[in-house]
Order: C-alpha cells, then sequence, then structure tokens
C-alpha cells in the first residue's frame, strides 16, 4: 500500500502508512500461536490453547498489540530497502489504527544517514601514520621488573616476606621452564599490550582529527539511544563491582537523569564518530560479508541468553565495518 515519507529536522523523517487487512490477518494468526505458546491457561496444554479461550483470557487488544508488532518487525525492513532508507537507531513506532480484519495503520519516526561534509580524512590519516609510527615502541627491564613485583607481593601471605623469584617460582604461575623462559615471554606480552595501545591512540588521533574538520547535523534520537547505551554501561560496571545503582547513585548524590545529562557531550561525540565512519566506508565502497556478520552474531547470541539475532547482527555489523574502515585508512600510509 502507498506510504508517505516526510523529512523533519535533524536529519530525521517520518513514514506514514498501512498495512494490508491480509498481512495484517497473517500476523494475527502468528500472535495467537505465539501468546498461546507462553501463556498458561488451566485445563490446556501450552502451545495448544484455542483462540476463543486466549481471547477470553489476555484479551484481543494483547493478541492486537502482539500482531501488530510482529507485522511491523517485518514490514520495517522491508520499507527501508524498498525506499533505499539509510536509517539510524531505534524507530519510534506509533499505531494510528488497528482493528481485527482491518488494515494497520503507522507512523514511523527514524533517524537517517545524515548528509556529511568531510575533511580530507585520507590526508589527516597519513600524517598522524607517518608522525606516529616513528615513535618506536619498548619494553624497560624496570616495566619487567614492577611486573614480577607485583606478582611476589600477591603470593606473600599475612606478614610474610614475598617468595624469591626462581625457577620453582615462575612454574607455579604457568607452564614456564625457568626465569629466563619467563622473563621473555613477559617481555613480549608487554610489548604487544604497547603495540596495541599505540594503535589504539593512532586511531583515536585519526578519528578526533577527522571530526574538527566534519559538519553535520546529528539526529537526536541517535544522541538519546548513545546515552542509553552508555548509562547501561554504567550500571554493568557497578553491578560487577557488587553495588546496587541506587546505592551508587545516592553516593555521588544524583539522580539517574542527572547522570544522564552529563553524558550528552560524550555521547554526541560518539555518534558523530560512528557517523563519520560509517560516511567514509560507503564513499570508499566497504562493506563487511553477511556471513561473517551472522557468524559473529550467533556467537553473541549463544553467549547473551535472551539476546536477539537481528540486534546482534546490527551491532556487530557496527563493530566489523568500522574496523574495515581503520584497516583502510592505516594501509594509506
Amino acid at each position: 500500500m502507498a506510504i508517505s515519507i516526510k523529512k523533519l529536522e535533524k536529519s530525521e523523517i517520518e513514514i506514514e502508512g498501512e498495512i494490508e487487512a491480509s498481512v495484517f490477518i497473517a500476523s494475527w494468526n502468528k500472535a495467537v500461536k505465539k501468546l498461546s505458546s507462553e501463556v498458561k491457561i488451566d485445563g490446556f496444554r501450552t502451545g495448544n490453547i484455542p483462540e476463543a479461550i486466549l481471547i477470553k483470557n489476555v484479551g484481543e487488544d494483547a493478541i492486537l498489540d502482539e500482531a501488530a508488532e510482529l507485522a511491523l518487525r517485518e514490514e520495517y525492513p522491508k520499507l527501508l530497502i524498498d525506499n533505499k532508507i539509510e536509517a539510524r537507531g531505534r524507530p519510534k513506532i506509533t499505531i494510528t489504527k488497528i482493528a481485527r480484519g482491518n488494515p494497520l495503520g503507522y507512523k514511523i519516526i527514524t533517524a537517517v544517514l545524515p548528509t556529511i561534509s568531510l575533511p580530507d580524512y585520507k590526508n589527516i590519516s597519513k600524517k598522524i601514520l607517518g608522525e606516529e609510527l616513528k615513535k618506536e615502541v619498548k619494553v624497560g627491564i624496570g616495566e619487567i621488573d614492577n611486573v614480577i613485583n607485583e606478582l611476589r607481593k600477591t603470593r606473600a601471605k599475612g606478614e610474610d616476606a614475598p617468595p624469591e623469584f626462581n625457577d620453582e617460582f615462575v612454574k607455579t604461575l604457568s607452564n614456564f621452564e625457568n626465569v629466563a623462559d619467563f622473563r621473555v615471554k613477559l617481555e613480549k606480552n608487554l610489548q604487544t599490550e604497547k603495540e596495541a595501545a599505540k594503535l589504539e591512540k593512532i586511531r583515536s588521533q585519526i578519528i578526533e582529527e577527522t571530526n574538527k574538520g566534519s559538519m553535520m547535523e546529528v539526529p537526536e534520537v541517535l544522541i538519546a539511544g548513545e546515552q542509553n547505551k552508555m548509562i547501561a554501561e554504567y550500571k554493568n560496571e557497578v553491578t560487577n563491582q557488587g553495588l546496587k545503582w541506587e546505592e551508587y547513585l545516592k553516593n555521588l548524590k544524583k539522580n539517574e537523569g542527572e547522570i544522564k545529562k552529563e553524558t550528552r557531550e560524550l555521547a554526541e561525540k560518539r555518534v558523530r564518530y560512528n557517523l563519520i565512519l560509517k560516511n567514509i566506508a560507503k564513499l570508499e565502497n566497504i562493506k563487511v560479508p553477511e556471513e561473517d556478520v551472522t557468524k559473529e552474531a550467533e556467537k553473541l547470541v549463544k553467549a547473551y541468553e535472551g539476546a536477539d539475532l537481528d540486534s546482534a547482527k546490527m551491532y556487530v555489523e557496527d563493530i566489523l565495518l568500522n574496523a574495515k574502515v581503520f584497516d583502510f585508512l592505516e594501509s594509506l600510509n
């Protein structure tokens, strides 16, 4: 059915349309089947609850809501593809008309890839790489000794002095032959860490300098989404430290709204960085094979119970694509 697309401010668009009644009926049937497998009603086996009984117990509105969600979950990706819309972030969906046996009316507001004016990111990358790659990264003997002393301290019991660092000691740590073998492998690990930190610094400088010369209108919905993500990250860190989020806020004498407000500047910067990388990928025709995205997303879903595959794919594709863009920029040196 016909849809209308209206441009809004801040790189957002409004999509308004309807899903045909015949399609919505199919979603109704899927919703009945889904809810039938989820609810428990005395006298009926889960998954085999007649539609009339289900309506009586959960209500027709509950089934309609589920059917609408299922229908739009299928329709939305098709809308984007058919209309060549480069959407970003989670859309805001409003149901404008809903009734059994009738078309489903909807209104969707989504952020789109904004028009971005980029500086000469290739020359920026070449300049930074040329300067930073000249700087040699070396592991000093003192750094190795510091790690060894920390290991000795952790093995000290009570008031006992730290144990002597000898062949017997290193064999208790892992599969090391002797002290010399340990020092060689430790130096190699520290060198690897330093090289990784150097690469991270180079990437940060490239994206920061590119951002300084970029012009774009950042969609508010993307900033809000990034703020929510950052709050979730903070909560996870607090929980991992054995604290409760409410207690943490109480100690800070702040509420979640204040914390969220404080994240805005960094959230906007994160969004800008991501949009810049996506724009470079588009300009340079950099893509991630679908099979790679699916493979990594499936691993993620297995590792995190309850994770949604489609969301996992979006997350994984972002990470893999950004990595490919940086690989491209680093290859320019």
